[in-house]
């Protein structure tokens, strides 16, 4: 792939791309880090595995990315080539060694970095074996970090491979998740959208969200830009750092996409749904369940809410709203019952039911007439 106006870059797919006529557009979609995110050592996202796509010339990519304090560029994700064919396993500025077979149409990681140099004419980093990104729907944590001057590459925690940047840090650059059509002659390849969440970066010792992003829908460096970029971009509903990128979405260029909002805290004993973190001003839902049975004829009753914060909620509905204006806690009230079964041999027993632990339990059986 190729850098873009904004000093972006993307993976060399020239290596996993096959049987192309002067290939020349990079359509690059997705978010752009706030300011607030850069001099960082560090970034990561989760990105969803989707597959088959529709590409016919070019390939598609999802990864992220970050320009370093002294102009070189790293990057990690996912690819997915459109040819058969054994591919180079890992290149460098000295060459490539080894081989990998990969197949049209099947995913598989990769990692790269464009030196501070400038040498960047071929793919530098390293792809991995045919499948390797797990089944479509699955989702992968990408990240790359910086051990001095040394950056390391990542899915899931494992080791993908390193190099020397010369830099330990990304200056005033900060990351971005694009989903990418790479190499390509036209604009009509449909991309089923891909999901992006939580990106993040790894700052003043510690891995924290990026707290503002912004939609970019654009073109890699030396991209052509005589055909519009059809690949949109939009957050998921009201949740805060989860997006995705493709076809059929919004095409607005650097709008917020997302900004730090508030944490819906869900304190219960047992599974209740709505906790995350929203943004401003947003309305959520709360969910639990009537009862969870907890077996021997026991069960937890639920009896209501307890809910802290402005725009919490308090009261006995077991789905609610709750508004976020600010950071809310709900407490998922439970009491426990014990069922009594009342039987006789002859007649009619009353009383079986579900009784509050500590109340008594009514029951009869009938004087015969």
């Amino acid at each position: 792939m190729r850098e873009s106006s904004l000093l972006l870059a993307g993976i060399a797919v020239v290596l996993l791309i096959a049987g192309m006529p002067a290939a020349q557009y990079w359509f690059q979609s997705g978010a752009i880090s706030s300011q607030n995110a850069s001099f960082n050592n560090g970034a990561s996202a989760y990105i969803e595995t989707v597959y088959p796509q529709s590409d016919v010339n070019g390939s598609f990519g999802f990864w992220i990315g970050e320009t370093l304090s002294n102009g070189g560029f790293v990057q990690v994700g996912y690819e997915v080539p459109n040819a058969t064919a054994l591919y180079p396993e890992t290149c460098n500025t000295s060459g490539c060694t080894g081989s990998v077979a990969l197949s049209a149409g099947i995913p598989t990681w990769f990692w790269e970095y464009f030196p501070a140099s400038g040498q960047n004419s071929g793919f530098y980093g390293g792809i991995g074996q045919n499948d390797s990104v797990g089944p479509n729907g699955s989702f992968n944590k990408f990240s790359f970090e910086s051990f001095g001057n040394i950056w390391y590459f990542y899915m899931n925690g494992k080791v993908l491979g390193s190099f020397d940047m010369g830099t330990s840090n990304s200056g005033a650059y900060s990351p971005t998740a694009f989903a990418e059509y790479a190499d390509t002659y036209d604009n009509s390849a449909y991309m089923t959208p891909v999901i992006f969440s939580n990106l993040s970066i790894y700052k003043n010792g510690i891995w924290q969200p990026v707290p503002e992003a912004y939609t970019y829908i654009g073109y890699g460096k030396g991209s052509d830009i005589y055909l519009s970029n059809p690949y949109g971009v939009k957050e998921i509903g009201n949740r805060v750092n989860y997006f995705e990128a493709g076809s059929g979405l919004p095409l607005s260029n650097n709008t917020l996409l997302w900004k730090e909002g508030f944490y819906l805290r869900t304190d219960s004993q047992y599974n209740v749904s709505g906790a995350g973190e929203y943004m401003a001003a947003s309305s959520v839902s709360i969910s639990a369940p009537s009862s969870v049975y907890l077996g021997n004829g026991k069960r937890a009753l639920f009896s209501g809410w307890k809910g802290y914060g402005y725009g919490s909620y308090t009261g006995s509905s077991r789905n609610a709203t709750v508004y976020m204006a600010g950071n809310i806690t709900e407490q998922a009230i439970w009491k426990t019952q014990y069922y009594v079964n009342v039987t006789t041999p002859y007649g009619a027993a009353y009383g079986s039911g579900w009784y509050d632990n500590g109340s008594a339990a009514d029951f009869y059986i009938p004087s015969p007439l």
